[in-house]
This record gives structure tokens, C-alpha cells and sequence, in this order.
């Protein structure tokens, strides 16, 4: 959409509001909406840090502060990069102060009330990537592993690995889904070594991970 600048109170900048900004994908993306926004007649102005946010500690509490510094009545929109703030007490924030002085509030990936929620389409590509595997490579015991259960993507790729599998004409053998569990400590490291006597992962967590063996 062209800049069409009719309020006099709004210039024509566009804020951006990101962390984890060292991640290639989340810096490409960033420049993305950036090149964007400039083809479009816009300014924009990058708010962004380099902490999770997801564990409050003097460090990210000192680069969070960043945020603390946006001219909200200032700013034609506001694009808050949601899936990595993990923060959503900031999140909300940003957000409330944001539509208090009737700026639009833009969500990537992310997902808040009173917001233009944008989520990005990664199931059509997980889908073409199992499709490659199976129907370009003519592979026909693929091994997966789908994430956390209960993580919305996890769960969502599950879906699709099967979705995949049954357009193939692949049985869906349910007696061969199972569950790591890791053990309580969150530095409680666990090795699998069952497929075919090699070493699949290793990992650092407490959450159950999602396992699919094909054979």
C-alpha cells in the first residue's frame, strides 16, 4: 500500500519493534519489511535487541528499555515481530500504548487483539519439502521428528508429515508414535540411539519431543 499521508499528526515512519536480531532469519526478515516499506513511500525506524526477553535478567532488562523510547503518537504503524519478543507482558504494552494514540498495531507471526495479525505460511513449504523427500528422492522411510507436543507448529507439521504420507499412498501406523521425555533438570541431556543403531539427536530440555519412525 502507497503512503498516503492525510493526517498531519502522522508522519510517514513505521516502527519496527524486534529481538533476537543476531538470527539470520529474524534480520532478513526485518530487512525484508524494511525494503518493503521504503518501496512504498515510507521511513522506518528499527527498535530492536539482541535478548530473548523470554527470562528477565539486568542484561535484557537493559536492552528491553529500548522500547521504552518509541514515539508511539509519532508513527504512521507500529510492527511488533512477536515470535521473538518472548515477552508477552511487553508485547502487550507496546501495543496498548501503541492503539492509546491511534496508531495501528502490525503483529508478524503473532498473534494479539486489536491488532493486524500477519502469520507467515510455513506449512505450504514444510508440505513441498516432505513432497520433495518422498516423490522427488523416492524415499519411503523417512524419519521425523516434529518438535514439542502441544507447540502449535509441532503439531501443525505433524498434521502436514501425514497429510503427506497418505496423498503417497504411505500407511499412517499409529503403535509407532512415541514421546522422549527428558529428564526434570533442564541440563539433563538424553541420547537416542535407536534408529538403526546411530545416534539421532542430542538435547538439552525437560519437554516431551514429538517422534515419527518409518520404516
Amino acid at each position: 500500500m502507497k503512503n498516503e499521508n492525510n493526517n498531519p499528526r502522522k508522519s510517514n515512519i513505521i516502527g519496527i519493534c524486534v529481538s533476537q536480531l543476531q538470527n539470520h532469519e529474524v534480520s532478513g526478515l526485518t530487512h525484508t519489511i524494511y525494503q518493503c516499506a521504503r518501496a512504498n513511500g515510507y521511513q522506518v525506524m528499527v527498535f530492536g535487541c539482541f535478548a530473548k526477553m523470554d527470562f528477565p535478567t539486568p542484561h535484557s532488562n537493559g536492552e528491553a528499555s529500548i522500547f521504552e523510547n518509541i514515539p508511539m503518537k509519532d508513527l504512521k504503524a507500529l510492527v511488533l515481530m512477536g515470535q521473538t519478543i518472548l515477552h508477552r507482558e511487553l508485547l502487550l504494552r507496546l501495543r496498548d500504548e501503541a492503539v492509546a494514540v491511534g496508531t495501528p498495531v502490525i503483529t508478524v507471526d503473532y498473534e494479539l487483539d486489536k491488532c493486524f495479525n500477519i502469520r507467515l505460511d510455513y506449512l505450504s513449504c514444510f508440505k513441498r519439502l516432505v513432497r520433495h523427500v518422498i516423490e522427488g528422492h523416492h524415499r519411503h522411510n523417512p524419519y521425523f521428528m516434529a518438535g514439542y507436543k502441544g507447540n502449535a507448529f509441532s503439531e501443525e507439521r505433524l498434521d502436514a508429515f501425514v497429510e503427506v504420507l497418505e496423498e503417497n499412498g504411505m500407511p499412517v501406523v499409529q503403535d509407532i508414535l512415541r514421546m522422549v521425555i527428558f529428564g526434570e533438570s533442564r541440563h539433563a541431556v538424553s541420547v537416542n540411539s535407536g534408529w538403526r543403531g546411530q545416534t539421532i539427536f542430542r538435547m538439552r530440555s525437560s519437554a516431551p519431543m514429538i517422534q515419527w519412525h518409518w520404516r
